[in-house]
């Protein structure tokens, strides 16, 4: 059985061995300045918006004594942001398949703008936890969109090289990471 599923995979021209494929360096000469710019800005509005996600995971001790409360209790503001984000995509999914994809990604980039803005005044707990779980939505949202659009502005030839975009997600996770511990005594509330 491992011999025809070896086989079969062998013969299979859709995924071509590693000495087949293009090299990833003439494949990035390929791509023109509006790629280059779509990849780019949808790379910008993940990072924003793991960023603000990962601050409040950081400085939640600090958030909790804002509130008066136990980190655990604040924490419910966390799982409250993830639960919302399959919602989000959902709607932001059907929002893309409506309108294109440049315009949600652009109003869901304000609305987790605005409400990253709004959960650092909230003047109490339960406020924060609404700002936080739209946030989920928007963040839900943006992840698809992000993702597809800057995998459709890419030459068909260089969209085998998407793991690049994951890659770059790790890279930028790392840099978050040292970019608030920096910060995390002196953050407000995100």
């Amino acid at each position: 059985m491992e011999e025809s599923l070896s086989k079969e995979w062998q013969d299979n021209k859709s995924d071509p061995s590693l000495s087949e494929r293009e090299n990833p360096l003439k494949l990035l000469k390929s791509i023109n300045k509006t790629q280059f710019i779509t990849f780019f800005v949808t790379y910008l509005s993940w990072t924003f918006v793991s960023f603000d996600y990962f601050i409040v995971t950081f400085t939640l001790p600090y958030i909790a004594k804002d509130f008066k409360l136990k980190p655990s209790d604040v924490a419910v503001s966390i799982t409250l942001m993830l639960t919302f984000r399959p919602l989000g995509a959902l709607i932001f999914g059907l929002l893309s398949d409506k309108y294109g994809r440049k315009y949600p990604l652009m109003a869901n980039i304000f609305i987790f703008s605005g409400l990253q803005l709004a959960s650092g005044f909230a003047p109490n707990f339960l406020t924060y936890s609404i700002t936080r779980a739209i946030f989920g939505m928007a963040m839900g949202g943006e992840w698809g969109l992000g993702a597809a659009l800057a995998m459709e502005a890419l030459p068909l030839e260089s969209r085998y090289y998407r793991v690049f975009y994951k890659r770059v997600m790790l890279l930028d996770f790392s840099l978050q990471r040292t970019r608030i511990r920096r910060m995390e005594k002196t953050a407000c509330r995100t």
